[in-house]
């Protein structure tokens, strides 16, 4: 669950270092590319309470399931982008699975500890968040570096699968 939410916020700074190389191959815009970042957090803030409610009602770990699918197939749609609107579409299905990620994978851990660890629960999971922020722009150019700015979405789909491995079993 802290790897999801690791992944999520790396997700939203990882972009910022990439606008050259998207610029350059998709002709994107400045306007396109503000979209390319405003289309993921408005997604992923739009649907963040209802995502927690839903948690709450269908699951937790069912919830958190979805969620991890979501946002690997907006990463993977992410990585194929031929144009500045696909990719813009794919980073608003991207923000989706991270607004389904963000309550349910702290509603799934919190309940495994007793109420007098919990603060300390949610103060690693939020350190997670805030780790993943500063490391996006560094891995980010390192990917772009060694690969192409597409790396830095197609990252996410093997440790998206490890998540979907390892979720069940704890």
């Amino acid at each position: 669950a802290t790897l999801a939410g690791l992944l999520t916020t790396i997700d939203i700074s990882i972009v910022n270092v990439a606008f050259p190389s998207m610029r350059r191959d998709l002709g994107a815009t400045e306007a396109g590319l503000s979209w390319v970042l405003s289309g993921y957090s408005i997604a992923a803030g739009a649907f963040l309470m209802l995502a927690g409610r839903l948690a709450d009602q269908k699951g937790r770990r069912r919830l958190f399931m979805i969620g991890v699918t979501v946002f690997v197939a907006g990463s993977f749609l992410s990585g194929m982008a031929g144009t500045t609107e696909w990719l813009i579409a794919a980073r608003v299905l991207q923000g989706l699975g991270g607004s389904i990620l963000g309550p349910s994978s702290l509603a799934m851990i919190l309940p495994e500890f007793p109420g007098e660890r919990r603060s300390m629960v949610i103060g690693i999971w939020g350190a997670s968040a805030a780790l993943g922020a500063a490391l996006g722009p560094s891995i980010g150019a390192l990917l772009i570096d060694a690969t192409s700015w597409r790396w830095i979405f197609f990252v996410n789909v093997p440790v998206g699968a490890l998540i979907l491995v390892l979720t069940p079993r704890f």
